[in-house]
């Protein structure tokens, strides 16, 4: 299912991101790094025992299912490649084992396309269909 934001509930954004402030609270992780390119904010995030990278436009909250699935009404920016791919770099060489997911499978499906095409990393299911790990060559 995919949500639809308008212009007043994307201004409001920034509120809502207070729900991902309580997630990670909430389950003892904390943020370690993050980057914005483009349009996205990368977030590396260490969640029970795992580094996380969260991928997340225009700041929208990154720990709800339902936000992986918004559309807003504005026709989206591509991911900028190459800054993605040397950020992942980056924290493999620092942490070893990343682990990238999405409630969508099509973006996520995206993500793997990227990556293996990189021919950077080794890319693993580690939740099939959700969650994959990737790992420096």
């Amino acid at each position: 299912m995919n949500y639809y934001l308008n212009y007043e509930e994307y201004n409001q954004i920034d509120e809502i991101n207070d729900i991902d402030k309580q997630f990670l609270d909430g389950t003892g992780s904390e943020i370690i790094s993050s980057k914005t390119i483009g349009e996205y904010e990368l977030l590396l995030v260490y969640i029970q025992g795992f580094y996380s990278v969260s991928i997340s436009r225009n700041n929208l909250p990154f720990t709800l299912p339902q936000y992986q699935n918004v559309n807003i009404n504005e026709k989206p920016k591509n991911l900028p490649i190459k800054e993605f791919l040397e950020t992942l770099q980056e924290w493999c060489d620092r942490f070893d084992e990343l682990v990238i997911g999405s409630y969508n499978d099509k973006k996520l499906q995206n993500y793997i396309n990227i990556i293996k095409r990189s021919d950077l990393f080794y890319v693993e299911d580690f939740v099939e269909g959700y969650v994959i790990k990737i790992k420096s060559k």
